[in-house]
């Protein structure tokens, strides 16, 4: 999933089709995110939100926050686990920001790259 996101005042984000996903595994999220000086907004975020095998909609999405420095690309990542019974995931990024001032003309936008979702693989070399 490689988008650009363009936020006007408030919240405005794109959404990932569905993958599957294995219940009480643990996945990584990873991407690239630029905020401009001349942007309102001061915050990006991811939203994963979880499905069991009917489509239901499962417990309160895992969201991610990331604040940082403005005008610099940042990589971002985090780590979420599946709840139980979920079979697939749905990931959203967002930009965030306060309105502008009345009459004010700065607009809120942001920019996603290179995102990732992956099962976390835990690599172990000290066995007997």
């Amino acid at each position: 999933m490689e988008k650009e996101i363009i936020n006007n005042n408030r919240i405005f984000g794109i959404s990932a089709t569905r993958v599957a996903v294995n219940e009480h595994h643990t996945y990584w999220f990873a991407g690239m995110a630029y905020i401009p000086d001349s942007s309102a907004a001061f915050r990006a975020w991811a939203r994963i939100s979880w499905f069991d095998a009917i489509g239901n909609n499962l417990t309160s999405p895992s969201i991610l926050n990331f604040s940082f420095p403005t005008d610099t690309w940042v990589p971002v990542e985090g780590f979420v686990t599946a709840p139980e019974t979920a079979v697939e995931a749905r990931i959203s990024i967002n930009v965030e920001s306060d309105a502008p001032p009345k009459g004010g003309t700065l607009l809120s936008f942001g920019y996603w790259d290179d995102v990732y979702f992956f099962v976390d693989t835990i690599f172990r070399t000290d066995f007997d």
